[in-house]
């Protein structure tokens, strides 16, 4: 890491950490877990393992992108602002978490609460 100084290099293993996390967590809960529980378990008992995962998992998302924009080097929050190819995207998923995390995850689990009672599973 030739040219950055002790300070910005002591941040770029968090960032890189933060950002390897988040993708990870996004790619594995969209493509691995959800996929395997639909066809393993019982409806009923899928939908209730979602109604306590995904809660978890959109907080846990939000946070991650939350702390990927503030270990950003070199000098975090201030350098996405110069940079919009990098604050653009990270500003897109933290924005479509808090929105999944406090609007459409709330309201998809009282539809599927809503629609179990009418025995529509």
């Amino acid at each position: 890491m030739v040219g950055f100084p002790d300070a910005i290099r002591s941040i770029i293993p968090y960032h890189l950490l933060a950002y390897g996390t988040l993708l990870g967590t996004q790619l594995y809960q969209s493509f691995i877990n959800t996929g395997i529980c639909y066809r393993a378990l019982p409806l009923p008992q899928f939908t209730t393992l979602q109604k306590h995962i995904f809660p978890a998992y959109f907080r846990a998302s939000v946070g991650l992108a939350i702390l990927t924009a503030l270990t950003h080097p070199p000098t975090s929050l201030l350098s996405l602002s110069h940079h919009p190819y990098d604050f653009t995207p990270l500003a897109v998923a933290l924005a479509t978490n808090v929105l999944n995390w406090l609007v459409y995850g709330p309201g998809t689990t009282q539809a599927m609460v809503e629609r179990t009672h009418q025995g529509l599973v």
